[in-house]
């Protein structure tokens, strides 16, 4: 019996030295890292990720080092390599993306997602979907147009990717198509507040451009009633209140 409990706490301790990492390799990293020396610091996330437990912060540390040198190769080995050994692939982009910024380096960042969809063709749907998200933190227009019918050709009624998509077609001043999305989204998902109260704020604008525009006004005053019955506030009750004084001062 004490032979077997032996073995065992030899075991468990055998496992909780194989579970630490190496402190000092860590700490050479931080430093290199912090320090701009990228070769160094790809050396020792290296060591780092080839050891025991590597997090998905240890990968997007040592893509980004691998980036700033435009070592292409190594940063896409070590995305690949992330997904074998079953990283979480949302929180290394998410590290690659903040690291990227904290570096002044957001074109890093994307210039790492279009890598990706060039050199690893089983992942070009992902980064797809996070460029779509990165040119909408941009506000680029085109390229968020660009990107959501990209998504949309696999699922044509995902409101994230038609939301996109209409406020890319505001963005470059085609509120007429933003209009038609926004409405298909409504189709999809009839009480969608930021949608309703969208459209209504777009027929009041078109009301306010040709106060002869009936139909603009009829539509501006249904989806503001709409957006109000959903949530009550001073701002859209003063716009509907505009709407009706407008009348009166007609009559």
């Amino acid at each position: 019996m004490r032979a077997f409990v032996y073995i065992i706490l030899v075991a468990t301790v055998f496992i909780q030295a194989s579970a630490n990492r190496n402190k000092s390799i860590e700490r050479k990293a931080s430093q290199f890292y912090d320090q701009q020396e990228w070769a160094s610091a790809s050396a020792m996330y290296d060591l780092i990720i080839e050891g025991s437990h590597p997090t998905p912060a240890d990968f997007g540390h040592a893509i980004v080092s691998a980036e700033m040198q435009n070592d292409t190769t190594s940063s896409m080995a070590l995305t690949e390599k992330a997904a074998s050994r079953q990283i979480d692939l949302d929180s290394v982009f998410h590290y690659v993306r903040s690291l990227s910024f904290d570096q002044g380096m957001t074109s890093l960042y994307e210039g790492y997602l279009l890598q990706v969809k060039q050199h690893i063709p089983w992942m070009r749907r992902v980064a797809d979907n996070y460029l779509m998200d990165y040119y909408t933190f941009r506000n680029n227009g085109p390229m968020m147009i660009s990107y959501s019918e990209l998504m949309l050709r696999g699922l044509p009624d995902d409101i994230r990717f038609l939301t996109t998509l209409a406020r890319g077609y505001m963005i470059v001043n085609k509120p007429d198509k933003a209009a038609e999305v926004f409405s298909h989204i409504l189709q999809l998902d009839p009480d969608n507040y930021e949608v309703i109260l969208t459209l209504g704020n777009y027929y009041l604008e078109l009301y306010r451009d040709n106060h002869d525009d009936s139909d603009s006004k009829t539509k501006a005053v249904q989806y503001l009633n709409r957006a109000s019955a959903i949530r009550s506030t001073p701002y859209v009750n003063n716009l509907i209140l505009s709407l009706t004084d407008d009348s009166k001062g007609k009559k």
